[in-house]
């Protein structure tokens, strides 16, 4: 007996079995084969679906990452021991310029302790998500995106890494 896995169940039968994977049948054959009770015998079952492995959200981690187009963005998140409402209070333009550096910023749009959209001197655009890790505990994590090539974003990723743990420094203190 040969057996086609379906996506409900699967179809045993002797010789004429098809599978949604295959062309569909004629007319006549589809019900010579399904219309005959002595020739094929339909039973289906329900199959476990195995579990996924477990990922990290992509913006947990630092990386680089190549798009489709060529260009490059750089992710990069940090969790602070403040609230959260206190944290995003730090993205305000003059807290910002404290631990920025003297880069300018533009904000583009803002969710109030949630999330807030940049644009870099450039005019390249960073995302920016605020994600609440407990009552006294929260986290950062932003996304700087079209960036112009690789040797850019190894830039960027440096600056971001250096200016979040600044903006941790200040928070503490």
């Amino acid at each position: 007996m040969r057996r086609t896995f379906l996506s409900a169940g699967y179809v045993e039968a002797g010789d004429s079995v098809w599978s949604r994977r295959q062309t569909a049948p004629t007319p006549r054959s589809f019900c010579e084969d399904f219309c005959n009770p002595t020739r094929l015998k339909v039973r289906f079952v329900i199959r476990r679906r195995r579990p996924r492995p477990r990922r990290r959200h992509a913006l947990q981690q630092a990386f680089v990452k190549l798009l489709d187009n060529g260009d490059c963005s750089v992710s990069k998140s940090k969790t602070v021991g403040v609230p959260l409402a206190k944290l995003y209070a730090a993205f305000n333009a003059r807290v910002r310029a404290k631990w920025m550096n003297g880069a300018k910023l533009t904000v583009r749009g803002a969710t109030p302790n949630k999330s807030m959209r940049l644009r870099w001197e450039d005019g390249s655009p960073i995302d920016v998500g605020f994600m609440a890790k407990g009552v006294a505990k929260s986290q950062v994590a932003l996304e700087h995106r079209k960036l112009a090539s690789k040797a850019e974003a190894d830039r960027m990723r440096a600056f971001w890494t250096e200016r979040l743990n600044a903006l941790a420094a200040i928070l503490k203190a």
